[in-house]
């Protein structure tokens, strides 16, 4: 059986760099949800969160039929297929087709799948050739970005090197207490779920959370969003944005903060004394935080007025350990 997975690689790789070259921030999800292999993200460092979903399908052409089927769950507003073609004879030949919600639902339709049907000659066609990327596509993304409804978030801002540091060293303390335990490292992802499920005061309007965790790498240029996740739990839509920056993420963080004032819920999971000033002047404005750090016996290093939780708990519940075994 051929394997087509660097066929389809190759493909999204393609479907990127077109999208990085009118300026598009992308990411890639870590496993695909939704039918998203790849997301545009918009207004990333601003109030609101702006995401298109886009399914990436690869086809050689042939002068007999070829098909791709998308789930019908899939496809809403805020959806785009591309289809990376390539000619079966002239292997130079290479097409770049886009279809938005209309034009899937302008596709044959089995009671769970749109199907598009097509052969090398077929694509010739006015029809087809108008959906070749370029630059309308391009406005009509941006038009799109621009039409998606902005929804407001919890905001979970997370230093990504005291979190994944706190959860080895509770993974390591409660491996010797429970020896018997066969107790797994737990993923970032479902240690910051169980922070919000615990110390979120507020329910997320229209179920939506946005979680931002920044850390640092010497290689990346400046700062940036180097991956995107979506994982949808209990009909609640979980956004992960992972930032990378090659200079102090302190800095980043503040900046971030500087921007999200205006939201109802902010949680903070960070314990170093270096984020006491911004702490302090947040007081001093009015505004609300929840803390996530050491407990006080634990050696906690941030000293506010601020209400807190202790980190350990949402993370011994994301290892499987019970309510009375924490």
């Amino acid at each position: 059986m051929t394997d087509n997975k660097p066929f389809e690689e190759e493909a999204e790789s393609y479907v990127k760099n077109k999208l990085l070259r009118y300026k598009f921030n992308i990411a890639k999800p870590s496993f695909d949800i939704k039918g998203a292999d790849l997301l545009i993200l918009d207004n990333i460092d601003s109030h609101y969160s702006k995401i298109l979903k886009i399914q990436s399908k690869v086809r050689t052409i042939k002068k007999i039929t070829n098909s791709i089927k998308i789930h019908k769950y899939y496809v809403k507003d805020d959806f785009i297929v591309f289809l990376y073609a390539i000619d079966e004879i002239d292997k130079e030949k290479e097409y770049l087709f886009t279809f938005f919600k209309e034009d899937i639902e302008q596709w044959n339709q089995t009671d769970e799948h749109y199907i598009l049907s097509f052969t090398s000659k077929s694509i010739l066609n006015d029809k087809f050739q108008s959906t070749i990327f370029d630059k309308t596509i391009v406005d009509k993304i941006n038009i799109l970005l621009e039409k998606t409804k902005i929804k407001k978030f919890t905001s979970v801002i997370v230093d990504g090197i005291f979190l994944e540091r706190v959860i080895f060293e509770t993974f390591q303390t409660y491996k010797k207490m429970y020896p018997k335990k066969d107790l797994q490292i737990p993923s970032i992802e479902n240690v910051i779920m169980n922070i919000t499920s615990m110390y979120n005061r507020f329910q997320a309007e229209e179920n939506i959370l946005n979680f931002h965790v920044y850390n640092y790498n010497e290689n990346v240029d400046g700062s940036q969003v180097v991956n995107g996740n979506i994982i949808v739990d209990n009909d609640i839509e979980n956004r992960f944005y992972f930032h990378e920056t090659n200079g102090f993420i302190y800095q980043d963080i503040e900046e971030y903060f500087m921007k999200v004032l205006n939201l109802e819920n902010i949680i903070f999971v960070a314990d170093d004394i270096i984020y006491e000033p911004m702490l302090h002047d947040l007081e001093d404005m009015g505004i609300d935080v929840i803390l996530v750090m050491h407990t006080e016996s634990g050696g906690n290093n941030m000293f506010t007025d601020f209400r807190w939780g202790a980190i350990y708990y949402p993370i011994a519940q994301a290892m499987g350990l019970g309510r009375y075994e924490w």
